[in-house]
C-alpha cells in the first residue's frame, strides 16, 4: 500500500489591530477579501479522518481479495490431490491450506465484526462456514482407537453439501463440516497424513454407501469443504464491496476501528488460552500460531501510516505508546510465542477501542 502523507498546508492569521477607544468595524466596514485559503470545505480534523478511513478500506479491501484468492488456490490445489493423490499433491493441498489460513488472519481483521444490522444472519452464517472451531476431529474422521467414527466412514450419510449442511453444528458447535478447521482435519490428520489416505474416484455418489471406501470418501468430502470455502471466500468479498460501495450507507471510522478491535480481543483469548496449553481453535497449536502472528501483523502497514499515526495523536492518545504498539505488530524474527501474541493483540485492541470511542464522541 502506497504511503501517504499529510500535507500541512499553512493557514494564514488575519490580525485586527484596534485601540480601546475605536469600536471593532462592523461588516459594512471591512474591505478587502479573506485570502483563498481560508475557504476550506471541511475542518481539518474531519479530513484527516477522512484520509485515514480510506487507508482502512483500501486495507481491508487488499487483506479480503488475498483472502478470496487464496480459497481459489486451495480449491485448485485439493482437487488435484483428490483426483491424483501423491505425496507431492497433498504437500500442495496442505500448503494451499496453511497459506489459505494465513490470509484469513489478515482477513478475518476485517470481517469478525458484522458492521451492518441487516447482515446479521448472513454474517454468522458465512462466519460458520468459513471458520467454525474447534472442530471436533472425531465428528469428521476416525481417532487413534476409534477407526470408523466421523463423517469420512458414516455409511449412512452421502457426501453431499446438502447433507454436509444437515450435519453442520446441528446438535453441538463442535460437531463442524464446514471450513478451514474441518479441512485441517482431513489434511493433517490427528497426528500425521499420508497420500496412501486418499483414493481418485469419480462420481462417488453412484456408489452404493456400504462400497464406498473410506479414503475415496476422504478424498471427495476434501474436495467439497475445499469448494465451499472458495464459495465463502466470494460471499466476503461481495459483502465487502457491499459495505464499502460508493452508494453503500455511510461506514464509519469509529465502527471499523471497533470491528477490528473485536478481532483482536478474539485472537488475545485465543493466543492466552494456548500460553496456558488449553485448546484453542485450530487442531494444532502451530496452526494458531500462525493465525494469529499474520492476524496481528496484517495491521501494522495500515498503524504505522503517517495520518494514521497523526489521528491517534490528535485525539489524545500517546504517540510514544502508538509507536510501541507498532513495533510490536511488525514482523518479527523468529516465530512469536503465544504469550508475546497475547499482549501485542491485547494491547492494539485497546488503543482502537479508545481512538473509536474519541471519534464517535465528536
Amino acid at each position: 500500500m502506497a504511503r501517504f502523507v499529510t500535507a500541512l498546508t499553512a493557514l494564514p492569521v488575519l490580525i485586527l489591530a484596534a485601540c480601546e477607544s475605536e469600536p471593532r468595524p462592523g461588516p459594512a466596514e471591512q474591505t478587502g477579501t479573506p485570502p483563498a485559503e481560508t475557504a476550506v470545505e471541511q475542518p481539518l480534523p474531519q479530513a484527516a479522518e477522512a484520509l485515514v478511513h480510506s487507508l482502512a478500506v483500501e486495507h481491508c479491501s487488499t487483506l479480503v481479495a488475498d483472502f478470496v484468492g487464496a480459497t481459489e488456490l486451495l480449491n485448485v490445489q485439493v482437487a488435484q490431490l483428490a483426483t491424483q493423490p501423491s505425496a507431492d499433491s497433498l504437500t500442495g493441498a496442505s500448503s494451499a491450506w496453511r497459506n489459505a489460513l494465513a490470509n484469513w488472519g489478515g482477513a478475518s481483521l476485517c470481517l469478525y465484526s458484522p458492521l451492518t444490522e441487516a447482515s446479521l444472519s448472513q454474517h454468522s452464517e458465512w462466519w460458520s462456514r468459513t471458520a467454525a472451531a474447534p472442530a471436533l476431529p472425531g465428528f469428521i474422521d476416525a481417532l487413534p482407537g476409534y477407526d470408523d467414527s466421523g463423517l469420512v466412514h458414516d455409511e449412512t450419510v452421502q457426501l453431499t453439501l446438502a447433507n454436509l449442511v444437515r450435519q453442520h453444528q446441528v446438535t453441538d458447535d463442535a460437531e463442524v463440516a464446514f471450513g478451514l478447521y474441518a479441512l485441517e482435519v482431513l489434511l493433517s490428520g490427528v497426528a500425521t497424513r499420508t497420500a496412501e489416505e486418499f483414493t481418485a474416484v469419480e462420481r462417488i455418489e453412484e456408489i452404493p454407501l456400504t462400497e464406498q471406501t473410506h479414503t475415496a470418501r476422504r478424498s471427495h468430502l476434501t474436495a467439497l469443504l475445499a469448494l465451499d470455502l472458495s464459495h465463502q471466500g466470494r460471499q466476503w468479498q461481495g459483502y465487502w464491496t457491499s459495505l464499502t460501495e460508493p452508494e453503500a450507507p455511510n461506514l464509519r471510522t469509529s465502527e471499523l476501528l471497533w470491528g477490528w478491535s473485536r478481532a483482536l480481543d478474539q485472537a488475545a483469548r485465543v493466543a492466552r488460552d494456548r500460553s496456558q496449553d488449553q485448546p484453542g481453535l485450530a487442531l494444532k497449536s502451530e496452526h494458531d500460531k500462525l493465525y494469529l502472528a499474520t492476524l496481528v501483523e496484517s495491521l501494522e502497514q495500515w498503524w504505522t501510516e503517517t495520518p494514521v499515526q497523526e489521528l491517534a495523536s490528535s485525539q489524545g492518545l500517546s504517540a510514544e505508546e502508538w509507536q510501541s504498539t507498532g513495533v510490536r505488530l511488525s514482523p518479527q524474527a523468529g516465530s512469536p510465542s503465544f504469550g508475546e501474541l497475547h499482549v501485542t493483540a491485547e494491547q492494539a485492541a485497546s488503543q482502537l477501542r479508545e481512538l473509536s470511542r474519541r471519534l464517535e464522541a465528536q
